[in-house]
């Protein structure tokens, strides 16, 4: 069996001199996700919070 840090020193990708290895890929797509995901909550939040003060003006 292959132990986990193995697996993830795997390289993806050589840009030139530089290595990216997959537990790095793995890391950027999850930080990645989490950013989106948050840009995602702020946007509905101001959009309800928009749509209650319109409510409250009508």
């Amino acid at each position: 069996m292959n132990d986990m840090t193995s697996i993830l020193s795997q390289p993806v990708a050589r840009l030139g001199a530089t290595t990216i290895r997959l537990g790095e890929t793995l890391g950027f797509g999850a930080l990645l996700l989490l950013t989106l995901f948050l840009a995602l909550v702020i946007a509905l939040w101001r959009a309800g919070k928009a749509r209650a003060a319109a409510a409250a003006e009508a």
